[in-house]
């Protein structure tokens, strides 16, 4: 199997379009989505058509992909005009997702974070993403790991995530400057029960600004960031919190997080 050719159109790294070449890999992701026939699959940031070709062999119910590059979607509508593929026009950022029950995605390294808590948003069985390998190995950390920090505890809340395998950037046309990672992202069918999801937000973005410090002294120094929590409210909260004062935020997982919260949240509450 040959790679994939570009004769249509040439991505510019410039523009943050670094194509696929690899059909194997492509393959890859489309047999881990295991797409069905009554699936609707999206794709976020289309390119040429490469990877929606392939999911196409799969015959599902629809494919509906999400492209802004004017050019881009010149060809797409031409390859794509007697086909089950709904082309929509625009960023990715700015269109609803509509309904979807699975997600493959070879994203622009540059929209990473905003389009994975968008994607979090929405109902659906599972996402096959890829990533800048660095981004994925951050979503898929464990605590007391270097990459761990606010984006894993924020994504483990909402999903499940498994690291599927790397991809060389000798992969890629243009050829970036560092290799990628593919990702699986499958939500959790209950959620673990959080009192106050912006708490809980305001509490991880603010302490893992001082991930290496202790969690007493990393909330003390913070406070001003966490929209529930004030200087007054510090003494009561931290006589809650003695079981992990000691720890720092990159050694707390995921769900003791929500415990956190939770008991910061009950405590200003009752006063």
């Amino acid at each position: 199997m040959g790679p994939f050719n570009f004769k249509e159109y040439k991505p510019q790294g410039k523009r943050d379009q670094y194509f696929l070449k690899n059909k194997e890999i492509a393959r890859e992701q489309v047999d881990r989505a295991d797409v069905q026939k009554d699936d609707i699959v999206l794709e976020v940031g289309a390119g040429i058509g490469n990877l929606t070709q392939e999911i196409l062999t799969r015959k599902p119910k629809k494919i509906k992909i999400i492209e802004k590059d004017r050019e881009l979607l010149k060809i797409l509508k031409e390859k794509f005009k007697n086909s089950n593929v709904e082309i929509i026009e625009g960023n990715a950022l700015k269109k609803d997702f509509e309904s979807f029950d699975k997600s493959i995605s070879n994203l622009p390294y540059s929209i990473s974070s905003e389009i994975t808590f968008k994607l979090l948003n929405y109902q659906f069985k599972s996402a096959v993403w890829m990533y800048q390998k660095e981004f994925a190995e951050r979503i898929v950390a464990t605590s007391g790991t270097k990459r761990y920090g606010r984006l894993t505890v924020n994504v483990k809340y909402f999903a499940n995530v498994q690291l599927i395998r790397e991809v060389s950037k000798n992969n890629f046309e243009p050829q970036p400057e560092v290799d990628s990672a593919i990702i699986s992202i499958e939500p959790k069918e209950k959620l673990p029960k959080l009192l106050d999801q912006d708490l809980f937000f305001d509490l991880t973005r603010a302490v893992f600004t001082q991930r290496r410090k202790k969690l007493k002294n990393a909330l003390e120094n913070t406070i001003h960031m966490i929209s529930e929590l004030e200087k007054n409210d510090f003494k009561n909260v931290k006589s809650k919190l003695t079981q992990y004062l000691h720890k720092r935020p990159e050694e707390i997982t995921p769900e003791e997080y929500v415990e956190i919260s939770n008991k910061i949240k009950r405590t200003v509450s009752d006063e």
